[in-house]
Protein backbone atom coordinates (compact mmCIF):
# COMPACT_ATOMS: atom_id res chain seq x y z
CA UNK A 1 0.00 0.00 0.00
CA UNK A 2 1.25 3.53 -1.00
CA UNK A 3 0.83 6.47 1.88
CA UNK A 4 0.77 10.02 0.71
CA UNK A 5 1.15 12.86 2.94
CA UNK A 6 -1.46 16.08 2.90
CA UNK A 7 0.52 19.09 1.81
CA UNK A 8 -2.23 21.67 1.82
CA UNK A 9 -2.72 21.31 5.95
CA UNK A 10 -6.80 20.43 5.49
CA UNK A 11 -8.05 17.11 7.18
CA UNK A 12 -11.00 15.37 5.93
CA UNK A 13 -13.10 16.88 9.01
CA UNK A 14 -12.91 20.18 8.32
CA UNK A 15 -13.08 20.14 4.41
CA UNK A 16 -16.57 17.99 5.52
CA UNK A 17 -17.42 20.98 7.38
CA UNK A 18 -17.21 23.64 4.81
CA UNK A 19 -18.77 21.59 2.28
CA UNK A 20 -21.47 21.56 4.89
CA UNK A 21 -21.57 25.08 5.44
CA UNK A 22 -21.63 26.37 1.95
CA UNK A 23 -23.67 24.10 0.37
CA UNK A 24 -26.93 24.95 2.46
CA UNK A 25 -25.65 28.68 1.06
CA UNK A 26 -25.59 27.27 -2.36
CA UNK A 27 -28.52 25.75 -2.40
CA UNK A 28 -30.56 28.85 -1.49
CA UNK A 29 -29.26 30.91 -3.74
CA UNK A 30 -30.08 28.55 -6.58
CA UNK A 31 -33.37 28.78 -5.29
CA UNK A 32 -33.75 32.44 -6.31
CA UNK A 33 -32.65 31.91 -9.79
CA UNK A 34 -35.39 32.73 -11.85
CA UNK A 35 -36.31 31.09 -15.19
CA UNK A 36 -35.53 33.97 -17.05
CA UNK A 37 -32.41 33.83 -15.13
CA UNK A 38 -31.72 30.50 -16.36
CA UNK A 39 -32.30 31.02 -19.65
CA UNK A 40 -30.39 34.17 -19.91
CA UNK A 41 -27.25 34.17 -22.54
CA UNK A 42 -23.90 33.44 -20.39
CA UNK A 43 -20.91 35.67 -20.93
CA UNK A 44 -19.08 32.46 -19.99
CA UNK A 45 -17.46 30.23 -22.30
CA UNK A 46 -17.50 26.63 -21.11
CA UNK A 47 -17.48 23.70 -23.43
CA UNK A 48 -20.63 23.25 -23.57
CA UNK A 49 -23.82 23.87 -26.61
CA UNK A 50 -26.06 25.38 -23.63
CA UNK A 51 -24.77 29.16 -23.42
CA UNK A 52 -27.31 29.62 -20.67
CA UNK A 53 -26.72 30.21 -16.85
CA UNK A 54 -28.42 26.58 -17.13
CA UNK A 55 -25.41 25.02 -19.55
CA UNK A 56 -23.18 26.68 -17.22
CA UNK A 57 -24.31 25.19 -13.85
CA UNK A 58 -24.50 21.85 -16.23
CA UNK A 59 -20.74 22.04 -17.13
CA UNK A 60 -19.73 22.45 -13.45
CA UNK A 61 -21.79 19.52 -12.28
CA UNK A 62 -20.28 17.91 -14.89
CA UNK A 63 -16.52 19.15 -14.11
CA UNK A 64 -16.84 18.35 -10.34
CA UNK A 65 -18.28 14.68 -10.36
CA UNK A 66 -15.05 14.40 -13.07
CA UNK A 67 -12.64 14.74 -10.20
CA UNK A 68 -15.27 12.89 -7.49
CA UNK A 69 -13.64 10.17 -10.18
CA UNK A 70 -10.12 11.10 -9.78
CA UNK A 71 -10.34 10.85 -6.29
CA UNK A 72 -11.98 7.73 -6.26
CA UNK A 73 -9.29 6.26 -9.11
CA UNK A 74 -6.85 7.45 -6.33
CA UNK A 75 -7.91 6.05 -3.77
CA UNK A 76 -8.00 2.33 -5.41
CA UNK A 77 -5.03 2.83 -6.61
CA UNK A 78 -3.54 4.02 -3.02
CA UNK A 79 -5.01 1.08 -1.53
CA UNK A 80 -8.12 2.29 0.38
CA UNK A 81 -11.96 1.20 -0.36
CA UNK A 82 -13.93 2.59 -3.07
CA UNK A 83 -16.09 5.68 -2.54
CA UNK A 84 -19.36 3.71 -3.33
CA UNK A 85 -20.07 0.37 -3.46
Amino acid sequence: MRTATRSCGSSGTSSLATLTATSGALAAALETVTPAQWSAASAQKFPVPDRSLRGDLAFFVFHETYHVGQMGYVRRWLGHSSLVG
